[in-house]
């Protein structure tokens, strides 16, 4: 077998501790959005998503009385999936009253959490779940580092014990 020289060997193993992060990166990627595709302009669907929060916002505290009926909830259901959002109403002692999505929320999904509260009683409380969360990707590029890491250590021993035995 044809032996490498350090130098070569050191590019190859920095080529390789890049490359492994950034596949598993692009995997997480793939499977959130079922495109390979990072053209999305960030701040713009920022924007977009505080404009649909603002209006979800709006339409559960200004219809708290209206949260059991059920022409309602499928209109709020109706703006939740146009928004790719999904949400869940508490009751003041905790009780759902609604729930879009009874299923689980993804992988760390981001929330934004409210009270609505009306003449000092708290009516109930509110949960939104964002459909957009970077978390489990920095997560798969963490992982994918730490393991690119360790497998790089693991072949720098056996190289360099291959180096011992000559």
């Amino acid at each position: 077998m044809r032996t490498l020289r350090i130098r070569s060997f050191t590019i190859l193993l920095f080529f390789f501790l890049m490359l492994v992060p950034w596949i598993f990166y692009v995997t997480t990627h793939f499977i959130e959005t079922k495109t390979l595709s990072f053209a999305k302009n960030g701040a713009q669907a920022e924007i977009l998503q505080g404009q649909w929060i603002e209006k979800i916002v709006q339409l559960i505290e200004t219809n708290s009385n209206k949260w059991r009926d059920p022409n309602w909830q499928n209109q709020l259901h109706h703006e939740l999936q146009q928004a790719k959002m999904e949400a869940a109403i508490l009751s003041a002692s905790d009780q759902e009253i609604y729930r879009s999505n009874p299923q689980s929320h993804g992988i760390l999904p981001s929330t934004e959490r409210f009270s609505i509260i009306e003449d000092g009683h708290l009516l109930g409380k509110v949960i939104i779940y964002l459909p957009k969360s970077n978390a489990a990707k920095f997560i798969s590029i963490f992982t994918g580092l730490l393991l690119a890491f360790l497998l790089s250590v693991l072949k720098c021993e056996g190289f360099f014990l291959s180096l011992s035995k000559r």
